[in-house]
């Protein structure tokens, strides 16, 4: 009963951690009045444009919030991200990593062909489009095309798969299975953050539900986490120029 308590509270804060780390996506940030002051008072010290600051200043809180913590984290607990080197050869690995592809992709658009567009009568390619996260700007390609979203998935797969599931299965002594699902329904819920009604909630929940369960099979079954790394760049690279 006592272990069952503290993986309630171990489960619920890692969902408060989430939130936090996400929060972003809740909050215009500009509307702060005393951020939008320091923003333009400082744009004009330094002379750089509100975009690159308000990005600078998401990564700092990011950095603060989500990085720092899972480096004392690892140091403390002397955890370590394993299972770096795949133990099944080249031609599998290309095989799985095209059969996890595709399924997410069949599922996604099943999802969103049958039931946003048929069933609910949207247009799914708008509702997509009205979602701000990863997305490119003809201004920044480089960055906004390359740099974040390599850095989204380096930074999701290893607090995902890294951390999280080693909280999970370590110290909540999860199995395997508990802890996929587990982990599938937190990545859904951070990109759930993201949207602002049900069709885009139910496109980009399926989407990251599919994403992270199938990515964590992914790295149990090759023992490396490189091809869910991999496979994460090339959707953090579709949802960056899904328009």
């Amino acid at each position: 009963m006592h272990q069952s308590y503290n993986n309630f509270i171990i489960v619920l804060g890692l969902f408060i951690y989430v939130f936090l780390i996400y929060i972003f996506n809740l909050i215009n940030i500009k509307d702060i009045k005393f951020l939008k002051k320091f923003s333009l008072y400082l744009c004009g010290i330094i002379n750089i444009r509100k975009q690159i600051f308000w990005e600078v200043f998401k990564f700092i809180y990011f950095f603060i919030i989500g990085i720092l913590p899972s480096i004392y984290f690892c140091i403390r607990s002397r955890m370590q991200i394993k299972y770096i080197s795949s133990n099944i050869n080249v031609l599998t690995s290309i095989a799985v990593f095209i059969i996890a592809f595709v399924a997410i992709l069949e599922i996604t658009f099943f999802v969103v062909i049958v039931v946003v567009e048929v069933l609910m009568g949207k247009n799914s390619r708008n509702e997509l489009s009205k979602v701000s996260w990863i997305k490119f700007n003809n201004k920044y390609p480089i960055y906004t095309g390359i740099i974040r979203p390599i850095i989204t998935a380096l930074l999701e797969t290893i607090l995902f798969y890294g951390i999280f599931f080693y909280i999970l299965n370590n110290i909540c002594n999860f199995s395997i299975a508990i802890c996929l699902i587990l982990l599938a329904v937190l990545y859904t819920f951070s990109k759930i953050l993201l949207v602002r009604n049900k069709e885009q909630a139910l496109m980009y929940g399926t989407w990251a539900f599919m994403l992270n369960i199938v990515g964590g099979m992914l790295y149990i079954y090759s023992t490396s986490i490189l091809l869910t790394l991999m496979l994460y760049m090339l959707y953090m690279f579709i949802i960056a120029f899904k328009e």
